[in-house]
């Protein structure tokens, strides 16, 4: 309904307009492409989100690749190119950390003060070096790459994309990063998916900080069948990264917990609360373990509604 809406939003005085196709099964986004008609259509990534509804991540390809239905003929369709099931498509741009063949390839990743710095080598128009996005993480990185190929191929000059990428910011509930009362919040529970959480945590990590990192993580969901797994998976990276305390929110998040202690995480150091809508609990929770200097982390799918913790905590 979403993307829909935004389309009977455009007037003549829209240049642009750049719409996310969201979907849980095949032929939603084949719809959608048919009504938006894109003039460029990009596919960032193929995680495991979606899994309970297409069972594997070659039906997440396909579902996703049906973007371009509603193209035209020769429709530039830019994909990740370090992602293996998205090789080898004819005519397809590709933006990419390792591929050396990529179109565009994004380089000498360094972090100062919060902000990520990276070259972006074009395979036919040579180096932009020295780009800069005021946000942490590498996953962050990999979008300001494709959002250089989509100017490129715009014919935006380098000026111009420069001035494009120092102007992001993120919102409310994604990736938000702001001190409150001398902790680093990271408010950043829009959803979640494996990858997004793994990166989240890479974030937290990198936080400067005094005092412990904290990780508020809820449950994930449409994983299926492999639900258990990949909350395992997410705990293990919470110990392998070092995170210092965990709290866990939702019955599927157990297995976040369960992963993180048997990979040597502190169980004294780890809350688990089955019911996410003991907001006030939880909040109670956060009160009592998080001190000035730490760094707090919120992430969990948007069902979780993590930013009902919170609004409390910071009562």
């Amino acid at each position: 309904i979403g993307l829909p809406l935004t389309l009977l939003t455009l007037t003549p005085d829209h240049s642009a307009s750049v719409l996310e196709f969201g979907m849980s099964a095949r032929g939603e986004i084949a719809y959608l492409s048919r009504l938006a008609r894109p003039d460029i259509a990009v596919i960032t990534n193929i995680g495991t989100s979606h899994l309970e509804y297409l069972g594997t991540r070659e039906n997440i390809r396909d579902a996703k690749m049906e973007i371009t239905c509603g193209q035209k003929p020769g429709a530039p369709l830019i994909l990740n190119g370090d992602e293996p099931l998205l090789a080898g498509v004819p005519g397809a741009v590709y933006v990419a950390f390792d591929n050396e063949a990529a179109d565009y390839r994004l380089q000498n990743l360094r972090e100062k003060d919060g902000h990520m710095f990276f070259d972006l080598v074009r395979r036919k128009k040579g180096v932009m070096s020295g780009l800069e996005i005021p946000v942490p993480g590498r996953h962050c990185v990999l979008d300001a790459g494709f959002a250089c190929a989509v100017a490129d191929l715009l014919g935006l000059s380098e000026e111009n994309i420069r001035a494009g990428l120092l102007a992001f910011h993120n919102t409310r509930l994604r990736q938000n990063i702001y001190d409150f009362r001398g902790v680093t919040v990271i408010e950043d529970c829009y959803n979640a998916a494996p990858e997004s959480m793994k990166a989240a945590l890479s974030v937290l990590q990198s936080r400067p900080h005094t005092g412990k990192t904290v990780a508020v993580l809820g449950e994930m969901r449409e994983l299926g069948p492999d639900s258990g797994r990949l909350h395992r998976e997410v705990g293990e990276y919470a110990a392998e990264t070092g995170v210092d305390y965990l709290i866990t929110v939702g019955g599927g998040a157990e297995m976040i917990a369960a992963g993180a202690a048997e990979s040597g995480f502190d169980i004294d150091h780890i809350c688990i609360f089955k019911d996410f809508n003991d907001a006030d609990a939880i909040a109670a929770v956060l009160a009592d373990t998080v001190k000035t200097g730490d760094v707090l982390l919120f992430k969990a799918s948007r069902a979780v509604k993590l930013e009902r913790i919170i609004d409390k905590y910071k009562l």
